[in-house]
């Protein structure tokens, strides 16, 4: 199946420590983003914050994307 031919406003990439959730899901946002329309991508993983969003927040932000994180605290 084709990004453009997912209709749903939702994805969640779910699977155990090291599969590639965080760069699928970082890439997946930036061709959703530059096909159109708003983007947020949440890195809600508190639990082992090995490869974070939060590294690359830059990068996707200049793409147009929100980031959303959790408080450092909680890390």
């Amino acid at each position: 199946m084709k990004v453009e031919e997912l209709k749903s406003k939702v994805f969640i990439f779910l699977g155990p420590f090291g599969t590639g959730k965080t760069e699928l899901s970082m890439n997946f946002s930036i061709v959703r983003k530059r096909m159109g329309g708003e983007v947020a991508l949440a890195d809600i993983d508190i639990i082992s914050p090995y490869f974070r969003i939060r590294d690359f927040v830059g990068i996707l932000e200049e793409e147009g994307i929100k980031v959303i994180l959790p408080p450092l605290h909680l890390l």
